[in-house]
């Protein structure tokens, strides 16, 4: 576990030192400007359209970063063979990919708990109100970008980086759009493209339901065992996700 720890942390100073945390200095003036601007302009509800736009462009942001900076942080070291120089050392290939996996996490952690909230700050600043579904809101864009994190790292050992972005874009795509076209019912007549669709729901992160936003902004209610089943489900894919990503380094050939 301290191997583990160590390449985490040296995965998170790595981050930082790449000026990874600009993204949050940059955001958080669109926010302010995106507020200033829906209080001037917006009519009726500002508040909602900074909650909106706040949130969104936090998921968005994290997202961006687990794609294209999780590509690169075990493939870039495997290219350019400076992985050789870590693996001399007393640590296993596995302990490796998890630490690099936690590190990562950690800095979108990082960026979900100062974006998000000062989003929820500013909303409630112009007007709105507590909800206990924001903590929720953020655990599940964490949690999201967590996922596509791990999905990316893991497709990128086995293919080229372009493919292992394609591929992560993808399962996002399909895991979010899968369960929404199943309960609409639209194939309901297509048996074919109807098992398809249960089959990517099964394979696939339910996405969808990790979007709270709507939720949030309508002031809608969602039962509490229902957000324990979506975090549950999404915890089980972050497993089986690891357990397949440390087979995968284990078995790969770094020659």
């Amino acid at each position: 576990m301290k191997k583990i720890l160590i390449v985490s942390h040296y995965t998170f100073n790595e981050a930082v030192k790449s000026k990874l945390l600009l993204n949050i200095v940059f955001l958080g003036i669109a926010l302010l400007l995106t507020s200033y601007v829906a209080s001037e302009l917006a009519y009726g509800s500002p508040e909602k359209i900074a909650l909106d736009i706040g949130i969104g462009l936090t998921s968005l942001a994290v997202k961006f970063i687990a794609i294209f900076y999780g590509v690169n942080i075990i493939q870039s070291e495997i290219e350019n063979r400076s992985i050789y120089l870590i693996l001399s050392r007393p640590i296993s290939k596995v302990e490796y990919f998890l630490g690099r996996t936690l590190g990562m996490s950690s800095m979108l952690f990082l960026n979900v708990m100062i974006l998000g909230p000062f989003s929820i700050a500013l909303f409630l600043i112009m007007g709105g109100a507590i909800d206990s579904l924001m903590a929720w809101a953020l655990i599940f864009i964490f949690i999201e970008s967590l996922l596509l994190l791990l999905t990316v790292v893991t497709c990128s050992l086995f293919c080229s980086k372009v493919l292992a972005i394609l591929l992560g874009v993808s399962a996002y795509v399909g895991g979010y759009v899968s369960a929404a076209l199943l309960d609409s019912n639209q194939f309901a007549q297509a048996p074919v493209f109807n098992t398809i669709l249960k089959i990517v729901n099964i394979s696939l992160p339910n996405f969808s339901r990790l979007n709270l936003k709507d939720y949030l902004i309508y002031q809608q209610g969602i039962e509490l065992n229902t957000l324990f089943a979506t975090l549950g489900h999404s915890l089980c894919f972050i497993i089986a996700l690891m357990i397949m990503g440390a087979v995968l380094i284990h078995r790969k050939s770094l020659d």
